[in-house]
């Protein structure tokens, strides 16, 4: 019972991974980014709740964790299971609060402003965060005709009004998670399909913005700063290919998983409320 919202969590994303790039771009990233942020939020809590349980039991300070016995329902506990969950649960809480600090401390200032700089590197790509801005190089709109120049601007800021950072943040958490590897780089992927889909609706071109999203990455020979955001990134040949197809319609099937992994997890997390009775009426007396 204690690992069920992390089995269900698991199960539920399993089966949505394959059909992502079935649908619109925009579509997929929400629903991969719900179906990621459940299997952590899952894992997360599972790993706490067999570490405390497994410190209710210990000799030195299993009297000061008394309620997570009651909570938990695990009377005895397997040692190894225990102090493995422990140290996931420690590591976990500890990548949690770098990735977010990083992401924090690499949000923009430039409040959705075009920021043009002279350097020898072609560079194009947009800050995350509420405030943030496009930084572009002299070389890269060299680098593009007049109206791929157009479209990478589309690109970078539909970046900026989608929030895509948030999207990115949870891509982030999934790295080196052996589960979610796959599904973040799909989200990352999912990400700038979506802003491709954006670029060709401004634009009016779904041509322009290939061309602008191939000769960008013929451009640039290094990889923009960490944290960022680039028309340039993740798999450019499928995304030029994808733009000279028709765009992609939205599917209704899509959205009833990513709407009931949540639910479903929350209500698994919930199953366990009834051990919390003994400790209130335990206070209630006191």
């Amino acid at each position: 019972m204690v690992a069920l919202p992390l089995v269900i969590a698991v199960a539920l994303a399993a089966t949505l991974a394959p059909t992502a790039a079935r649908v619109a771009p925009a579509q997929a990233a929400r629903s991969l980014c719900v179906a990621i942020a459940a299997v952590l939020s899952a894992s997360w809590l599972t790993a706490w709740a067999l570490a405390l349980a497994h410190l209710a039991h210990h000799p030195l300070i299993g009297g000061h964790f008394v309620w997570c016995r009651q909570i938990a329902a695990m009377h005895h506990p397997h040692p190894l299971v225990g102090e493995a969950s422990l140290i996931v649960a420690i590591t976990s809480t500890g990548r949690l609060g770098q990735v977010v600090l990083r992401w924090h401390r690499s949000r923009g200032t430039r409040h959705g402003e075009v920021h043009l700089i002279r350097s020898a590197r072609p560079v194009a790509f947009a800050e995350p965060g509420r405030q943030g801005g496009i930084i572009v190089s002299s070389t890269m709109l060299q680098a593009l005709r007049p109206r791929e120049r157009q479209a990478l601007l589309a690109h970078e800021q539909a970046h900026l009004r989608h929030r895509h950072d948030r999207y990115l943040l949870v891509a982030n958490l999934a790295r080196g998670v052996p589960v979610l590897t796959t599904l973040g780089r799909r989200l990352g992927f999912a990400l700038e399909r979506w802003a491709d889909e954006d670029a060709a609706s401004a634009t009016g071109d779904r041509l322009v913005v290939a061309r602008a999203v191939a000769r960008a990455a013929l451009a640039a020979n290094e990889p923009n700063p960490a944290g960022t955001m680039a028309a340039h990134g993740s798999d450019v040949p499928t995304r030029v290919l994808a733009l000279t197809a028709p765009p992609p319609s939205a599917s209704g099937r899509w959205t009833f998983p990513a709407v009931v992994i949540p639910i479903v997890v929350v209500a698994a997390a919930l199953a366990q409320i009834h051990h919390l009775l003994p400790i209130v009426a335990t206070l209630g007396r006191h």
